[in-house]
């Protein structure tokens, strides 16, 4: 994944030093996001791939598709919930010494 932030053109030494650590502790906080991400994914992936195995046949693609989506949903919904959660418990990383 790629975090995008603003390039420093130009900077004094002691400010180059002071944003490189908060960069380090920034990364570190939206990798947390990214492993919640992730661990929803394989949630979902697991959940469906679970279901599918004691699903009756389907005649198409289509049903397929919408079984899996209701089957995913209550996790998509909670994606919202546990990134919010996580901001809370970090202060949106300040906790994590990702703030100037």
């Amino acid at each position: 994944m790629t975090y995008p932030v603003p390039e420093l053109v130009q900077a004094t030494p002691d400010f180059t030093q002071v944003r490189q650590l908060w960069y380090a502790r920034l990364l570190e906080h939206e990798t947390g996001h990214k492993d919640l991400a992730f661990a929803l994914a394989f949630a979902i992936d697991n959940n469906i791939e679970t279901a599918i195995g004691s699903m009756p046949s389907r005649t198409d693609c289509d049903q397929l598709e919408r079984q899996a989506n209701i089957l995913g949903e209550p996790f998509i919904e909670m994606r919202g919930v546990r990134h919010i959660a996580y901001d809370v418990e970090t202060a949106n990383g300040r906790t994590q010494g990702a703030d100037l």
